[in-house]
């Protein structure tokens, strides 16, 4: 799980933010709990700290590979708006 920002947002809550993306260069950014925080660098997986249906799927991969939705499937699977 690749994260490029966390900011403290205040006590117990956090900002985090993703790779930006190499086709469009945007980045995603969520706010999680502390506890999230410390599971995170505890080398917990991208389905445990990003569990389905709380978080799309798009966001998940997001966070392992940079893509947003968008482009992971225009890359992977050939889809076109």
């Amino acid at each position: 799980m690749y994260v490029t920002k966390l900011e403290k947002i205040e006590e117990g809550r956090y900002n985090v933010t993703s790779l930006l993306c190499t086709e469009c260069q945007t980045a995603e950014t969520i706010e999680v709990s502390s506890k999230w925080v410390f599971d995170m660098h505890q080398g917990g997986s991208v389905s445990e700290l990003l569990p389905f249906p709380e978080y799309s799927l798009g966001l998940r991969e997001r966070f392992i590979t940079g893509l947003c939705e968008k482009d992971w499937q225009k890359i992977m699977l050939g889809v076109e708006d």
